[in-house]
């Protein structure tokens, strides 16, 4: 959620800048605001919320690690799948 709220708050600082990076493309981040909202916004998050542990990363591009549906989960559950999953993602680097 963080991730998108990044957007939303990048948008409403400077509308227009947000807009041309949207439409700058970016290799692995598929544009220019994505790569900043990743490397940025949900790094800090997911470090504040123990997601990650410190020099570890979420994601290194824009792509989605995982589209389970979690909706028969427990947060409890959702938390440690995705702990695995960013661990893996950290250790295939």
């Amino acid at each position: 959620m963080a991730h998108e709220v990044g957007h939303a708050i990048e948008y409403d600082k400077q509308p227009n800048e947000f807009m041309q990076n949207v439409k700058k493309e970016d290799g692995d981040y598929d544009n220019v605001e994505e790569r900043r909202n990743i490397t940025t916004t949900e790094q800090k998050a997911a470090r504040k919320h123990k997601e990650i542990k410190d020099g570890t990363v979420t994601r290194r591009n824009h792509k989605m690690a995982d589209k389970s549906n979690v909706n028969n989960l427990t947060p409890y559950e959702i938390e440690d799948k995705f702990r695995k999953i960013n661990e893996f993602i950290n250790n295939s680097n």
